[in-house]
């Protein structure tokens, strides 16, 4: 089949990338370290899945559902606040990689579709909820319907009460 224009084609990846996700949204991923592409940023890491054809399972990424990390490219006003925001950034970064490697398995669950070609969800490590470990641990904040949280202010807010 021909596809006359480069949106069509486009249109048709992102209808079977949407069955296919339907499909099984239902499920749980079980996977281990090895499995972990790389990880982006504090909330955001990339998986392949084998038996998935690759233009859905390899390089797919998951973002923690209704969680928020630092920016590691900050849109701050000021020097200082951008500055602070990249390295918090690192920081959560670095603790989601380390959660990650260390781990035996890492399962998905509750998957929704997100914005960015990214499948949103709760990640387990190890029978232990990763969302509410990044909360608890200081490197992200809770968030409503994975809306971002404004760092810039929870920053200033910080300074402001120290």
């Amino acid at each position: 089949m021909r596809l006359r224009t480069p949106l069509t084609g486009i249109l048709l990846v992102l209808g079977l990338w949407s069955l296919s996700f339907a499909a099984v949204s239902d499920t749980s991923w079980v996977l281990e370290p090895r499995d972990i592409d790389r990880v982006y940023d504090g909330d955001t890491f990339y998986i392949t899945l084998n038996g998935l054809p690759p233009v859905f399972g390899d390089g797919l990424p998951i973002r923690l559902l209704n969680i928020d990390t630092p920016e590691l490219r900050s849109r701050c006003k000021t020097p200082e606040l951008k500055d602070e925001e990249k390295r918090l950034g690192r920081i959560s970064r670095d603790y989601l990689i380390d959660q990650l490697q260390q781990a035996t398995a890492i399962q998905i669950t509750h998957l929704e579709r997100g914005s960015f070609f990214r499948v949103v969800a709760d990640v387990y490590v190890d029978n232990r909820w990763l969302n509410e470990r990044m909360v608890a641990a200081g490197h992200a904040v809770g968030v409503y319907d994975n809306s971002s949280a404004d760092w810039c202010q929870i920053i200033q807010d910080r300074w402001d009460s120290e």
